[in-house]
């Protein structure tokens, strides 16, 4: 295992942080402007001390497909089940619910058989409730890319899961949006549409100024230089094929 996901309640990301922070772990990527992170990012990589070689991913929610699918800590927090490992008690994902985000996670990286591996561990192994997953992924909407890993899937081993049809999964329709993320065609822009989707007009404005016009530090940072024009050169370069 080379990353850990640990999932928190937003108002103790701040908390969390810290106390990662006193182990030594520090943040990936620097803040484009203040408060930033903290504010917008629903997940933050964080890099492992010296003498580790675990990443931390602390986690508000997860997001899957160019962060248009969400899975909130208010969907996954009242399934959360507790299990007992080295003397510690832990909360897990439900057995439904952590199906929920492989098959979104496996969706966009069906070229890596590990993911594969991990769905038919979880489906042979853990007692999935067929029709609580099914609820959960209605909950969510995000039927389509579902559908197509477990009908997939059930080409493959179809003694392993039922077909997704059976689930009521296929009368979907997706809109607009979902359709972009599903053709992967205009994948760049993905993640800026999935933000005007999920959050209020009010936020608009602050991202995309921090998206445009980050700080001299950030650019810094990342890029080895202050220089904005070289910045906006490199960002608009992203969309040229869109």
């Amino acid at each position: 295992m080379t990353d850990l996901d640990i999932l928190v309640p937003p108002g103790q990301a701040n908390q969390a942080r810290s106390i990662l922070a006193d182990l030594g772990y520090r943040p990936m990527e620097p803040n484009p402007r203040p408060g930033f992170q903290e504010r917008f990012a629903h997940a933050e990589d964080l890099l492992p001390p010296a003498g580790s070689s675990l990443q931390v991913d602390l986690h508000r929610e997860f997001r899957e497909g160019h962060r248009f699918y969400r899975l909130t800590w208010e969907f996954l927090q009242p399934c959360l089940q507790e299990v007992t490992c080295h003397n510690l008690t832990l909360k897990v994902l439900s057995p439904e619910h952590l199906l929920i985000h492989l098959c979104l996670h496996t969706y966009w990286e069906l070229t890596r058989y590990c993911q594969v591996l991990d769905l038919a561990l979880v489906i042979r192994h853990l007692p999935v409730n067929w029709e609580q997953f099914a609820a959960g992924v209605q909950a969510c909407r995000c039927q389509m890319p579902v559908f197509r890993v477990l009908d997939w899937l059930h080409s493959l081993l179809p003694e392993l899961a039922p077909p997704p049809a059976a689930l009521g999964l296929a009368d979907f329709r997706a809109g607009w949006a979902e359709r972009l993320v599903l053709n992967g065609r205009l994948a760049p822009l993905i993640p800026y549409v999935a933000f005007v989707a999920h959050h209020p007009p009010q936020d608009w404005l602050p991202f995309f100024r921090a998206k445009l016009w980050p700080d001299p530090a950030f650019l810094l940072a990342k890029f080895g230089s202050a220089s904005r024009w070289a910045y906006l050169g490199q960002f608009f370069r992203k969309f040229q094929d869109v």
